[in-house]
């Protein structure tokens, strides 16, 4: 009998998962809070199965909740880039690039950058801008914030050959 009730204990414990609200649905939660005069704070984290410090971080965030995109689940995504304006920039040569089906690789693109940063109308804006080290961090953050990927491309479909349904008529038919 003690070894039933051992695992009956281990068969009721269940690890629960994390789950990650939007900002949408954080707002409803608080919304729900002040509507409900006789809901606590604690009891309304009960209810929607979340811890009570989360629900007053939440309240504590209210207005930033209220600006951001409702589908946005966290407020802090890291800092802005640094040279904005040179990476944009650098983000419409890329695309001008790919878009005549050129190839654009890193070297290319670290080496764009550090030609557009010589160029004094970035120099003015951006005084440290000849300090930067153009990394390969530095690189493949941008090439994540811009959504690009590194990946080549393998193969470009050939051009059948004109005689090709004679030959496999000629093949279906012997």
């Amino acid at each position: 009998m003690g070894q039933n009730r051992a695992n009956l204990k281990q068969a009721t414990i269940t690890k629960k998962k994390k789950r990650s609200w939007n900002a949408c649905e954080k707002l409803a939660i608080i919304t729900y809070l002040e509507k409900n005069p006789t809901a606590s704070k604690r009891h309304t984290a009960k209810t929607f199965e979340i811890t009570p410090k989360q629900l007053r971080e939440w309240i504590k965030k209210k207005n930033e909740l209220k600006t951001v995109l409702p589908f946005v689940r966290r407020l802090n995504t890291g800092s802005r880039p640094k040279y904005l304006l040179l990476e944009d920039e650098l983000k419409t040569w890329i695309r001008s690039l790919r878009s005549a089906q050129k190839v654009v690789s890193q070297n290319m693109v670290k080496t764009k950058a550090k030609q557009l940063a010589k160029q004094s109308c970035f120099t003015s804006l951006y005084p440290t801008i000849n300090e930067c080290k153009w990394s390969d961090k530095w690189l493949s953050s941008f090439m994540r914030r811009n959504r690009f990927s590194n990946r080549r491309r393998t193969t470009v479909a050939q051009k059948l050959p004109e005689e090709l349904e004679p030959l496999r008529n000629e093949f279906l038919n012997y």
